[in-house]
């Protein structure tokens, strides 16, 4: 039919990094068929393409098509995020979690956005909710780990990264921020041996420039 042509097509465009072209075939067929799934594919491309005014608009006008349906209101708290507007992905985010409570990205993410407006404790309590939720995704624990050191908690800054690296040891960032710990604590061994596994994983930039000298000041290379 139509709509699935239309789809097809656009979805081609999507996968060639076409987004004017996927828009042209989304808004081709939103003039022809008011379809909820094919507005929320527009504000993809119109997100893609940096039109946040335009994605809000199709966002906004899927979710009154499908209320109470979750993933558009996702997608407008991602637009939020990337549009730079913390207020309005805030409030989306908590209306995410009024639908799907306990849902982990929202906690990860408003615990991000209280990060950046220098709520710690906030943070912390929204990324201790996404580790609860997904005790074994190392990304949340990484970060996790990164409110506790900035609160002062190093020790159980450590153990949030060191749980990082058993659930996956080529994490590069873990390993330069335990290296970070124990230089700072004095055992030397241990920071040279998670500055060398940061270098042999991230090797180039301006970590990795720290990371060698860091190594030289430890009399290691």
């Amino acid at each position: 039919n139509a709509y699935t042509a239309y789809t097809l097509r656009a979805m081609a465009r999507f996968a060639l990094r076409d987004f004017q072209g996927a828009e042209r075939e989304l808004e081709s067929a939103a003039s022809r068929i008011h379809h909820p799934i094919l507005l929320h594919n527009l504000s993809i491309a119109y997100t893609a393409s940096g039109r946040y005014e335009e994605a809000e608009r199709e966002l906004t006008t899927a979710r009154s098509l499908l209320p109470g349906e979750l993933q558009p209101l996702v997608n407008l708290a991602l637009l939020y995020g990337e549009w730079k507007k913390p207020r309005e992905a805030e409030d989306a985010w908590r209306q995410v979690l009024r639908l799907a409570p306990g849902h982990p990205d929202a906690h990860f993410t408003l615990g991000t956005l209280a990060e950046q407006r220098g709520d710690l404790a906030a943070a912390r309590r929204e990324r201790e909710e996404a580790v609860r939720i997904r005790p074994t995704e190392a990304r949340a624990l990484g970060e996790l780990g990164l409110v506790e050191s900035r609160l002062g908690n190093d020790a159980r800054a450590a153990g949030l990264w060191e749980r990082v690296l058993a659930l996956d040891p080529g994490d590069a960032r873990a390993h330069f921020n335990l290296a970070l710990h124990y230089a700072n604590r004095g055992t030397r061994d241990r920071a040279v041996t998670h500055y060398q596994a940061f270098l042999r994983l991230s090797p180039t930039g301006e970590a990795a420039d720290r990371a060698r000298a860091a190594l030289a000041a430890l009399g290691a290379r």
